[in-house]
């Protein structure tokens, strides 16, 4: 038992959280390699290793509250590797991002392809002043 497992026995109506946090867990994938860059308080940098990918062979998808990533090699049949030390595979990667988080850019650079992150919180979300009469 976890002391994730603790908690979770101890509150009640949190189970959708803990599925969630669940999942995250189990859907970790080290391949390929990334960072995630805090800018400021409200600008993030996710920097994804893909190093043998040219940028038609990547795609970032934003849907809901999850940022997918996916590669997908194109077959290069023609070449007989005597060593493959190169993990140029397919991979698909998912970050689940907090409430009112938008990708601003994405641009891809030797072999590093860098997602720009911005926190939106829209005008009904933002504290109001009120002024006394």
């Amino acid at each position: 038992m976890t002391q994730l497992d603790l908690v979770n026995h101890a509150l009640i109506g949190f189970d959708r959280i803990f599925n969630q946090l669940d999942n995250v867990r189990a859907n970790t994938k080290t391949y390929p390699p990334h960072n995630i860059i805090k800018i400021d308080d409200n600008n993030w940098l996710v920097e994804l290793a893909a190093a043998g990918f040219n940028k038609d062979e990547l795609t970032v998808e934003l849907h809901e509250n999850t940022l997918t990533i996916r590669g997908r090699k194109q077959e290069q049949g023609d070449k007989y590797y005597l060593y493959r030390g190169l993990a140029m595979r397919n991979f698909e990667k998912s970050l689940y991002l907090q409430d009112h988080i938008k990708i601003k850019y994405a641009d891809y650079k030797d072999g590093m392809l860098n997602i720009y992150l911005e926190h939106q919180l829209p005008e009904s979300k933002k504290p109001k002043l009120i002024t006394i009469n």
